[in-house]
Protein backbone atom coordinates (compact mmCIF):
# COMPACT_ATOMS: atom_id res chain seq x y z
CA UNK A 1 0.00 0.00 0.00
CA UNK A 2 0.98 3.52 -0.98
CA UNK A 3 1.06 6.48 -0.10
CA UNK A 4 -2.62 6.92 -1.59
CA UNK A 5 -3.47 4.03 0.26
CA UNK A 6 -1.74 6.08 3.46
CA UNK A 7 -3.95 8.74 2.75
CA UNK A 8 -7.19 6.78 2.56
CA UNK A 9 -6.15 4.96 5.59
CA UNK A 10 -6.39 7.79 8.10
CA UNK A 11 -9.06 9.89 6.28
CA UNK A 12 -11.65 8.39 8.41
CA UNK A 13 -10.40 9.02 11.64
CA UNK A 14 -9.22 12.54 10.94
CA UNK A 15 -13.05 13.20 10.08
CA UNK A 16 -14.34 11.90 13.15
CA UNK A 17 -11.94 13.32 14.87
CA UNK A 18 -13.25 16.76 13.43
CA UNK A 19 -16.79 15.69 14.40
CA UNK A 20 -15.91 15.64 17.79
CA UNK A 21 -14.55 18.63 18.17
CA UNK A 22 -16.84 20.48 16.48
CA UNK A 23 -19.45 18.92 19.04
CA UNK A 24 -17.11 20.13 21.56
CA UNK A 25 -16.98 23.66 20.44
CA UNK A 26 -21.04 23.77 19.91
CA UNK A 27 -21.38 22.61 23.67
CA UNK A 28 -19.09 25.77 24.72
CA UNK A 29 -20.86 27.82 22.15
CA UNK A 30 -24.33 27.32 23.88
CA UNK A 31 -26.57 29.93 25.89
CA UNK A 32 -23.28 32.59 25.70
CA UNK A 33 -25.36 35.54 24.15
CA UNK A 34 -29.27 36.31 24.01
CA UNK A 35 -28.98 36.35 20.51
CA UNK A 36 -26.82 33.12 20.01
CA UNK A 37 -28.10 30.66 17.56
CA UNK A 38 -27.30 28.17 19.96
CA UNK A 39 -29.62 29.31 22.56
CA UNK A 40 -31.18 25.81 22.38
CA UNK A 41 -27.94 23.97 24.04
CA UNK A 42 -28.03 23.91 27.76
CA UNK A 43 -27.48 21.92 30.58
CA UNK A 44 -30.42 22.96 32.42
CA UNK A 45 -33.71 24.70 32.91
CA UNK A 46 -35.02 26.37 35.95
CA UNK A 47 -38.67 27.36 35.55
CA UNK A 48 -40.33 30.29 37.72
CA UNK A 49 -42.78 31.77 35.54
CA UNK A 50 -45.50 29.37 37.88
CA UNK A 51 -43.57 30.29 41.40
CA UNK A 52 -46.04 30.62 44.18
CA UNK A 53 -44.81 32.70 47.13
CA UNK A 54 -48.14 32.75 48.99
CA UNK A 55 -47.22 31.51 52.26
CA UNK A 56 -50.64 29.34 53.07
CA UNK A 57 -49.46 25.65 52.74
CA UNK A 58 -45.55 26.04 53.13
CA UNK A 59 -43.72 24.67 56.02
CA UNK A 60 -42.37 26.21 58.68
CA UNK A 61 -38.85 24.99 57.42
CA UNK A 62 -39.36 27.02 54.11
CA UNK A 63 -40.73 30.17 55.30
CA UNK A 64 -37.69 32.07 55.48
CA UNK A 65 -36.59 31.01 51.73
CA UNK A 66 -39.77 32.10 51.15
CA UNK A 67 -39.59 35.48 52.62
CA UNK A 68 -36.63 36.25 50.93
CA UNK A 69 -38.07 35.24 47.08
CA UNK A 70 -40.96 37.26 48.08
CA UNK A 71 -38.32 40.31 48.59
CA UNK A 72 -36.00 39.37 45.35
CA UNK A 73 -39.69 39.17 42.93
CA UNK A 74 -40.72 42.59 44.88
CA UNK A 75 -37.33 44.11 43.73
CA UNK A 76 -37.40 42.71 40.18
CA UNK A 77 -34.96 40.13 40.72
CA UNK A 78 -36.11 36.69 39.58
CA UNK A 79 -36.43 36.03 35.83
CA UNK A 80 -39.52 33.95 34.93
CA UNK A 81 -36.34 31.00 33.78
CA UNK A 82 -32.63 30.03 33.67
CA UNK A 83 -30.89 28.61 31.25
CA UNK A 84 -27.24 26.97 32.95
CA UNK A 85 -24.51 26.43 30.49
CA UNK A 86 -20.96 25.31 30.52
CA UNK A 87 -19.42 28.92 31.17
CA UNK A 88 -22.39 30.81 32.40
CA UNK A 89 -26.21 31.28 32.45
CA UNK A 90 -29.28 33.34 30.89
CA UNK A 91 -32.28 34.56 31.83
CA UNK A 92 -35.48 35.82 30.10
CA UNK A 93 -39.05 35.77 30.14
CA UNK A 94 -42.06 34.10 29.44
CA UNK A 95 -44.54 36.22 27.00
CA UNK A 96 -46.71 35.73 24.54
CA UNK A 97 -46.18 31.55 25.26
CA UNK A 98 -43.12 31.69 24.41
CA UNK A 99 -39.93 32.10 26.39
CA UNK A 100 -37.58 34.97 25.43
CA UNK A 101 -33.83 35.62 26.85
CA UNK A 102 -32.90 38.90 28.22
CA UNK A 103 -29.92 38.42 29.49
CA UNK A 104 -26.38 36.44 29.94
CA UNK A 105 -23.95 36.49 32.47
CA UNK A 106 -20.34 37.24 31.68
CA UNK A 107 -18.44 33.75 31.05
CA UNK A 108 -16.16 32.67 33.70
CA UNK A 109 -13.99 29.24 33.78
CA UNK A 110 -15.68 26.48 36.39
CA UNK A 111 -18.96 28.12 36.44
CA UNK A 112 -21.60 26.74 38.50
CA UNK A 113 -24.85 27.90 39.19
CA UNK A 114 -25.43 29.74 42.39
CA UNK A 115 -29.83 30.18 42.95
CA UNK A 116 -28.58 32.63 46.20
CA UNK A 117 -26.31 34.81 44.23
CA UNK A 118 -29.26 34.58 40.93
CA UNK A 119 -31.68 35.68 42.94
CA UNK A 120 -30.09 38.00 44.88
CA UNK A 121 -30.88 36.42 48.12
CA UNK A 122 -30.19 37.21 51.60
CA UNK A 123 -26.61 35.16 52.53
CA UNK A 124 -28.87 34.23 56.01
CA UNK A 125 -31.65 32.77 53.49
CA UNK A 126 -28.78 30.56 51.71
CA UNK A 127 -28.14 28.40 55.18
CA UNK A 128 -31.89 27.43 55.21
CA UNK A 129 -31.97 25.67 51.78
CA UNK A 130 -33.73 22.23 52.25
CA UNK A 131 -31.40 19.15 53.30
CA UNK A 132 -31.86 17.82 49.73
CA UNK A 133 -31.16 21.10 47.69
CA UNK A 134 -28.29 22.48 50.42
CA UNK A 135 -26.43 19.11 49.53
CA UNK A 136 -26.77 18.81 45.84
CA UNK A 137 -25.62 22.56 45.64
CA UNK A 138 -22.52 21.38 47.14
CA UNK A 139 -21.69 19.05 45.07
CA UNK A 140 -22.20 20.12 42.32
CA UNK A 141 -20.09 23.22 43.30
CA UNK A 142 -17.19 20.75 43.99
CA UNK A 143 -17.85 18.91 41.03
CA UNK A 144 -18.29 21.57 38.01
CA UNK A 145 -14.81 22.74 38.75
CA UNK A 146 -13.69 19.51 37.48
CA UNK A 147 -16.06 19.48 34.97
CA UNK A 148 -14.78 22.46 32.86
CA UNK A 149 -11.37 21.40 33.43
CA UNK A 150 -11.82 17.86 31.82
CA UNK A 151 -13.74 19.62 28.96
CA UNK A 152 -10.84 22.37 28.12
CA UNK A 153 -8.98 19.20 28.10
CA UNK A 154 -10.84 17.14 25.75
CA UNK A 155 -10.61 20.79 23.58
CA UNK A 156 -6.94 20.92 23.56
CA UNK A 157 -6.19 17.14 23.15
CA UNK A 158 -8.76 16.95 20.21
CA UNK A 159 -6.78 20.01 18.81
CA UNK A 160 -3.49 18.17 19.17
CA UNK A 161 -5.05 14.18 17.94
CA UNK A 162 -5.97 16.90 14.58
CA UNK A 163 -2.84 18.69 14.31
CA UNK A 164 -0.14 15.27 14.75
CA UNK A 165 -2.36 13.59 12.64
CA UNK A 166 -1.56 15.24 9.36
CA UNK A 167 2.02 13.22 10.53
CA UNK A 168 0.44 9.94 9.80
CA UNK A 169 0.12 10.51 6.66
CA UNK A 170 4.25 9.83 6.53
CA UNK A 171 4.87 7.21 8.77
CA UNK A 172 3.36 5.03 11.64
CA UNK A 173 5.75 6.30 14.29
CA UNK A 174 2.64 9.66 13.44
CA UNK A 175 0.18 7.14 13.60
CA UNK A 176 1.45 6.22 16.94
CA UNK A 177 1.82 9.29 18.26
CA UNK A 178 -1.83 10.45 17.18
CA UNK A 179 -2.83 7.28 18.67
CA UNK A 180 -2.01 8.93 22.33
CA UNK A 181 -3.55 12.06 21.81
CA UNK A 182 -7.02 10.39 20.92
CA UNK A 183 -6.58 8.16 23.62
CA UNK A 184 -6.25 11.60 26.11
CA UNK A 185 -9.06 13.26 24.21
CA UNK A 186 -11.24 9.92 24.58
CA UNK A 187 -10.54 9.90 28.43
CA UNK A 188 -11.35 13.28 29.03
CA UNK A 189 -14.25 13.49 26.90
CA UNK A 190 -15.88 10.98 28.06
CA UNK A 191 -15.02 11.91 31.77
CA UNK A 192 -16.68 15.13 31.41
CA UNK A 193 -19.53 14.04 29.52
CA UNK A 194 -20.37 11.21 32.54
CA UNK A 195 -19.77 13.95 34.83
CA UNK A 196 -22.16 16.44 33.28
CA UNK A 197 -24.92 13.87 32.92
CA UNK A 198 -24.58 12.92 36.46
CA UNK A 199 -24.11 15.85 38.36
CA UNK A 200 -26.71 17.69 36.35
CA UNK A 201 -29.03 14.61 37.03
CA UNK A 202 -28.49 15.28 40.55
CA UNK A 203 -29.31 18.88 40.89
CA UNK A 204 -32.09 18.71 38.74
CA UNK A 205 -33.49 16.76 41.11
CA UNK A 206 -32.53 18.24 44.78
CA UNK A 207 -34.26 21.64 42.98
CA UNK A 208 -37.21 20.09 41.87
CA UNK A 209 -37.61 18.13 45.41
CA UNK A 210 -36.16 21.12 47.64
CA UNK A 211 -37.99 23.81 45.88
CA UNK A 212 -41.14 22.36 44.95
CA UNK A 213 -43.07 23.68 47.69
CA UNK A 214 -42.77 27.39 45.60
CA UNK A 215 -43.70 25.34 42.44
CA UNK A 216 -40.22 25.89 41.02
CA UNK A 217 -39.82 23.38 37.98
CA UNK A 218 -36.38 22.73 36.21
CA UNK A 219 -35.63 20.42 33.65
CA UNK A 220 -32.38 18.68 31.70
CA UNK A 221 -31.55 20.31 28.28
CA UNK A 222 -31.45 17.73 25.44
CA UNK A 223 -29.52 19.29 22.91
CA UNK A 224 -26.04 19.76 25.06
CA UNK A 225 -26.48 16.16 26.26
CA UNK A 226 -27.18 14.81 22.60
CA UNK A 227 -23.59 16.58 21.19
CA UNK A 228 -21.25 15.61 24.66
CA UNK A 229 -22.00 11.93 23.92
CA UNK A 230 -21.82 12.41 20.44
CA UNK A 231 -18.47 14.08 20.82
CA UNK A 232 -17.47 11.05 23.33
CA UNK A 233 -18.74 8.38 20.31
CA UNK A 234 -16.70 10.25 17.66
CA UNK A 235 -13.97 10.37 19.59
CA UNK A 236 -13.80 6.84 20.53
CA UNK A 237 -14.37 5.81 17.09
CA UNK A 238 -11.71 8.21 15.97
CA UNK A 239 -8.93 6.32 18.73
CA UNK A 240 -9.63 3.26 17.54
CA UNK A 241 -9.08 3.97 13.42
CA UNK A 242 -5.81 5.41 14.69
CA UNK A 243 -4.85 2.56 16.14
CA UNK A 244 -5.46 0.66 13.36
CA UNK A 245 -3.30 2.90 11.35
CA UNK A 246 -0.60 1.74 13.35
CA UNK A 247 -0.95 -1.71 13.00
CA UNK A 248 -1.83 -1.74 9.39
CA UNK A 249 -1.96 0.81 6.21
CA UNK A 250 1.69 0.78 5.82
CA UNK A 251 3.01 3.74 3.61
CA UNK A 252 5.29 1.55 1.56
CA UNK A 253 4.38 0.32 -2.23
CA UNK A 254 4.60 -3.21 -2.32
CA UNK A 255 5.74 -2.95 -5.91
CA UNK A 256 9.27 -0.83 -4.69
CA UNK A 257 9.47 -3.37 -2.23
CA UNK A 258 9.44 -6.33 -4.65
CA UNK A 259 11.51 -4.72 -7.05
CA UNK A 260 14.08 -3.84 -4.22
CA UNK A 261 14.17 -7.30 -2.85
CA UNK A 262 14.89 -8.24 -6.37
CA UNK A 263 17.73 -6.39 -6.89
CA UNK A 264 19.23 -7.43 -3.85
CA UNK A 265 19.27 -11.55 -4.89
CA UNK A 266 20.78 -10.44 -7.99
CA UNK A 267 23.71 -8.85 -6.33
CA UNK A 268 24.15 -11.26 -3.90
CA UNK A 269 24.19 -13.52 -6.69
CA UNK A 270 26.12 -11.72 -9.07
CA UNK A 271 30.10 -12.70 -6.97
CA UNK A 272 29.48 -16.31 -7.79
CA UNK A 273 27.98 -16.53 -11.56
CA UNK A 274 30.70 -18.77 -13.11
CA UNK A 275 32.71 -17.98 -15.87
CA UNK A 276 35.09 -20.18 -17.87
CA UNK A 277 38.78 -18.74 -17.31
CA UNK A 278 40.89 -18.90 -19.98
CA UNK A 279 44.72 -20.60 -19.77
CA UNK A 280 47.09 -18.02 -19.46
CA UNK A 281 49.37 -20.06 -21.61
CA UNK A 282 47.50 -20.29 -24.37
CA UNK A 283 48.21 -16.51 -25.61
CA UNK A 284 45.82 -14.29 -26.30
CA UNK A 285 42.61 -14.81 -24.66
CA UNK A 286 39.99 -15.25 -27.47
CA UNK A 287 36.55 -16.68 -27.26
CA UNK A 288 36.85 -20.29 -26.03
CA UNK A 289 34.32 -20.98 -29.46
CA UNK A 290 37.48 -19.21 -31.26
CA UNK A 291 40.21 -21.00 -30.47
CA UNK A 292 42.10 -23.33 -32.78
CA UNK A 293 42.35 -26.85 -32.37
CA UNK A 294 45.53 -28.30 -32.87
CA UNK A 295 46.35 -32.25 -33.60
CA UNK A 296 48.21 -33.67 -31.15
CA UNK A 297 51.41 -34.87 -32.45
CA UNK A 298 52.52 -38.75 -33.16
CA UNK A 299 54.23 -40.77 -30.73
CA UNK A 300 58.00 -40.79 -31.84
CA UNK A 301 57.25 -37.27 -32.24
CA UNK A 302 56.89 -37.18 -28.39
CA UNK A 303 60.17 -39.09 -27.79
CA UNK A 304 62.19 -37.42 -29.20
CA UNK A 305 61.21 -33.79 -27.38
CA UNK A 306 63.52 -32.61 -25.19
CA UNK A 307 63.68 -33.83 -21.40
CA UNK A 308 66.70 -31.67 -19.35
CA UNK A 309 66.44 -34.56 -16.77
CA UNK A 310 66.85 -37.94 -19.69
CA UNK A 311 69.78 -39.53 -19.64
CA UNK A 312 71.03 -41.44 -22.62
Amino acid sequence: MGKGGRIACIFTPYILTMGALACIIMVGLGVTKPSSPLNSIYFAKVDLKDIDLNSLGISDQMLALGKGLQQAQGKGELADYYLIGLWNYCYGDYKDNEYVLKECTDRKAKFWFDPAEAWDLPKSVEDLYPKALDNGLKTYKKVAGWMFIAYAIAFFATIAELVVGISAIFSRWGSLATTICAFVATTFTFAASITATAMYAVIIGAINTGLKDFKIKSFLGRDIFILTWLAAAFSLASGLFWLFSVCCCSGRSPYNHKDKRSRQTTAEKTPYTYERVSSPYGGPQQHPSAMPLNPMPAANQRDMAYEPFRHA
